[in-house]
């Protein structure tokens, strides 16, 4: 049986693979790589998302699950303000254009703006971990 410390670790271990994926990001973005930091920035979202699910008891198997999930344990129960789902669906979207078409739509001035979302957050993220799980980041 996992306790609750090995599931904090875990919540843990999840959402510090998520500011990896920011560090990715930043790199990428400085470099005018605008489709892959998107891609990095949802992908950091993706993880904090999953560290916060993790420890509702969710572990979706599918990113339309876990948004989904997100919607009805987070954005319908309050935890978090209902933009955030705006912007983890944002996101979600502009990641499979970005990865799956051929031309880039995405510019230095979008992909800032997305990464500010996803900085804006993570930090709503990690505020709900520590006031509901005592989680500390």
């Amino acid at each position: 049986m996992v306790s609750k410390q090995d599931n904090l670790e875990i919540a843990k271990d999840i959402f510090l693979k998520g500011e990896e994926k920011l560090k990715s990001a930043e790199i990428l973005l400085n470099n005018k790589l605008f489709d892959d930091a998107v891609s990095r920035i949802y992908y950091a979202v993706y993880y904090f998302t999953k560290a916060l699910l993790f420890l509702l008891g969710e572990e979706p198997r599918t990113h339309k699950g876990l948004i989904s999930i997100f919607g009805l344990k987070v954005i319908k129960s309050n935890l978090l303000n209902k933009r955030f789902g705006a912007i983890l669906n944002d996101l979600f979207e502009k990641r499979e254009r970005s990865d799956y078409e051929l031309y880039s739509y995405l510019d230095l001035e979008t992909t800032q703006k997305l990464l500010q979302n996803s900085v804006l957050f993570k930090d709503e993220i990690k505020k709900v971990l520590k006031d509901k799980f005592g989680l500390a980041l």
